[in-house]
């Protein structure tokens, strides 16, 4: 048992000294590095609560950069940085016996950059810290705290990083648990220094209050708020004396007990007080282990050898039996599928020759080695391991029906290379007309042939049943080449207008429907083309609009706009050269070009086609 913590009201009180006023052109003497890092919070980085090291001894290293901790405003108001910042460790052990804490810790200033004086490397005061936990939190609603804090002028280093005397503190903390995850800690102490007298503001003895929220994300991590803000007695009206912080971190403790502690943060200052620093970053690396050592276990399966009824032989953790330490009879279970590779999940099973059957779900334990499983007439030999568990499958025959696929014209006669394609259950691949056997239930089916429109159809097949579909095509008047969507006839227009003509409708359906199938087609230019009478301005505007018109035909009909890019060549891009009336209808014509396809097919150059043109066919 650690000794009671000493008598510190009394030496602490025997800091004060009377207060020097800082000289022009001095450097004060004092420490602007208010961050105290918390020598055993297991949440906190800097918020002191009831929680105390691991019952022996504890040890943590705290990295932290600070920028700006201290400026100094002159009497003239000009402002100078004492110190532009701050790289500094502190090296922290702990004992703790019952509850009491005891410990160390020593600053070490890595480097200070951008102080009036020269920059440094040397070590700061040395701090000798004692708690005692009045109120344990995991056995009262509440957890209660008082530490104490002697702080020895041991600094090396100038430059507003040490203070003139011994210094110190006490502090009461409260914490408790929120919830299942939220805890919360406030504390509330006083931190005694020489006074050192500045022209903005006095340092010296304060009163300090902080607060903080952790969230436990896990067992062994979390994240947590903290706030911190401090007045000084001798000058609480100013400002400049009451420094606040925020800061935001977290932790993930590793290894089997947890003992290594990783805990970054990152704090900002929240005024322009002397020691509140503009920016703060921390990583805390620590050994704290939580709670007591394991007990031996000698085959390392989470038993400890005093409970291990088989200390040389592992635990196999199967569910089973898993508290004595002994491996036990593996469990197995079986998962029936047919052969389609659907579960069938009202299927049951027999082990070897037992007639009691078993469900899909349903584990049972046996001895190590080969076993025979079974389900509607088809089986599976799993070897079942010393320990753990498996699963066989047994393969049934999947439920079938009959399909028969017939595709005509409209003569009725077979259409010469169609092929038939069908979605459902189980889609059935492209092929040519005839039966399959297929799963039963309902298919979506659809024929291709060159030079006739896609057909489609829908089908019920039932268990053990047939079903016949014929599929009728009709000649397509739109077809897609690789380069580009041929037409059979033509767009029709009214004269010199961008109306589209109702003759013209099952045609650009059909586009449509080309496009609509194969969507593979991402980018689709439809040109309009005139003929050279009249003048070229007009053609151009003419040939724009009945794209546009054609386009917004084919959006109409469910095809995306982005896939579609309407362009008027006007007369620019006559077939042939006029000659004769003839020879214009041949130049006024919309074509249907593909631009760009995502399946990488190379595109062949654009062969126009010799089409009629905004008039109908002469009979």
């Amino acid at each position: 048992m650690l000794p009671p913590i000493p008598a510190l009201p009394m030496l602490l009180l025997s800091v004060a000294q009377a207060a020097e006023p800082v000289a022009d052109g001095a450097t004060p003497q004092m420490n602007a590095q208010t961050f105290r890092p918390s020598m055993d919070s297991h949440e906190f980085l800097r918020a002191v609560d009831s929680d105390l090291g691991a019952e022996t001894v504890a040890a943590r290293a705290v990295l932290s950069y600070t920028l700006d901790p201290l400026k100094y405003t002159a009497w003239d108001g000009t402002t100078e940085t004492l110190v532009g910042s701050l790289v500094q460790l502190d090296a922290i052990g702990t004992i703790t016996s019952g509850p009491v804490r005891v410990g160390i810790d020593l600053p070490v200033f890595i480097r200070s950059f951008g102080s009036r004086e020269d920059d440094a490397t040397g070590l700061g005061d040395l701090t000798i810290d004692g708690k005692l936990r009045i109120l344990d939190p995991e056995t009262s609603k509440l957890g209660l705290a008082v530490s104490g804090r002697v702080l020895a002028p041991s600094s090396t280093v100038g430059g507003a990083l040490g203070t003139a005397g011994v210094g110190g503190g006490l502090t009461l903390s409260a914490d408790a648990n929120l919830g299942d995850r939220l805890d919360a800690v406030v504390s509330l102490g006083a931190d005694f220094a020489p006074e050192v007298v500045m022209d903005q503001a006095t340092w010296g003895t304060r009163a300090e209050l902080q607060a903080g929220l952790a969230y436990h994300l896990s067992d062994r991590s979390g994240v947590a708020a903290e706030a911190y803000t401090a007045a000084v007695l001798a000058d609480l009206a100013n400002a400049r004396s009451r420094p606040s912080e925020l800061l935001l971190g977290g932790w993930t403790r590793l290894g089997q007990r947890g003992g290594l502690v990783i805990h970054p943060a990152v704090g900002f200052g929240l005024d322009d007080a002397i020691t509140a620093p503009a920016f703060r970053a921390i990583l805390t690396v620590g050994w704290d282990p939580l709670g007591p050592a394991r007990p031996p276990d000698r085959d390392k399966d989470g038993v400890a050898d005093a409970a291990d009824a088989c200390v040389d032989v592992p635990e196999d953790k199967d569910g089973y039996a898993d508290e004595d330490g002994c491996a036990e009879l593996a469990t197995l279970a079986v998962k029936v599928v047919d052969t389609d590779g659907v579960a069938v999940s009202e299927a049951s099973w027999v082990l070897g020759t037992d007639p009691g059957a078993h469900g899909q779900s349903e584990l049972v334990p046996l001895p190590a080695g080969p076993v025979t499983v079974s389900s509607s007439g088809s089986s599976a030999t799993p070897t079942i391991p010393a320990g753990g568990a498996v699963v066989a499958e047994i393969q049934v025959p999947a439920p079938r029906g009959m399909l028969a696929v017939e595709i005509v014209d409209k003569q009725g006669k077979p259409v010469v290379g169609a092929l038939w394609s069908a979605k459902g259950p189980r889609d059935v691949a492209e092929q040519t007309a005839g039966s399959v056997p297929v799963r039963p239930g309902e298919y979506a089916l659809a024929g291709r042939a060159e030079g006739y429109r896609a057909a489609r159809a829908k089908v019920s097949v039932i268990k053990d049943g047939s079903a016949t579909l014929r599929l009728e095509m009709v000649p397509a008047k739109a077809a897609l080449k690789a380069e580009k969507i041929e037409i059979k006839d033509s767009v029709y227009f009214e004269t010199a207008k961008t109306v589209i003509k109702a003759e013209s409708f099952a045609l650009l359906d059909e586009v449509a429907e080309v496009l609509r199938d194969h969507p593979e087609l991402t980018k689709v230019r439809i040109e309009g083309n005139t003929d050279a009478r009249g003048p070229a301005a007009a053609n151009q505007k003419l040939s724009q609009g009945r794209a546009e018109a054609v386009s917004t035909y084919l959006v109409a009909k469910g095809v995306a706009a982005g896939r579609l890019q309407a362009i008027g060549n006007g007369e620019s891009k006559p077939l042939v050269k006029e000659k004769s009336k003839a020879d214009e209808a041949k130049n006024r014509r919309v074509d249907f070009v593909v631009a760009e396809r995502s399946d990488g097919a190379v595109q062949a150059p654009v062969k126009m086609l010799d089409t009629p043109g905004d008039k109908p066919k002469e009979k």
